[in-house]
């Protein structure tokens, strides 16, 4: 019969001797994240939404020039489609931002910083492919 009682969880234990318990609680941020995720909360929202327009902008001017000019229509689109990313992890990292502000959990904080390392590792790409497209300007000029 004591056999039948016993748990792998021990049932009259204390919450923070449960492991299982423990990883399900939820952990609070403390107020000095919150203040300094706070100050990047408004900076990234006007950013991306400046972005957004950029890349609006940038399709509109593609599909004016589409009757003129195919190659500088299929330019823009292109580089339109390549500038969205930046805005849009922007924009994703700054609403998960606010959620962390609100809720003060730590699950949140972890997504927030999950899309700030999408919008940094897009930009860290965007960074090396330019470099790497004026090199060989550099070495078309030269030769």
């Amino acid at each position: 019969m004591a056999e039948e009682n016993e748990s792998p969880l021990a049932p009259y234990a204390t919450p923070s001797s449960d492991p299982v318990h423990q990883s399900l609680e939820q952990k609070e941020v403390s107020l000095a994240v919150i203040e300094a995720l706070g100050a990047t909360k408004i900076t990234t929202m006007i950013c991306s939404v400046a972005g957004f327009i950029a890349v609006g902008l940038m399709l509109w001017a593609a599909f004016t020039a589409m009757p003129y000019d195919a190659s500088g229509f299929a330019i823009l689109l292109l580089i339109a489609t390549v500038s969205f990313f930046a805005p849009y992890f922007a924009f994703r990292y700054s609403r998960s931002v606010t959620r962390v502000t609100k809720s003060l959990k730590e699950e949140d904080l972890v997504k927030a910083l999950k899309n700030q390392s999408l919008f940094w590792g897009y930009i860290c790409i965007l960074a090396c492919l330019w470099g790497f497209l004026m090199l060989l300007a550099l070495l078309g000029a030269i030769a």
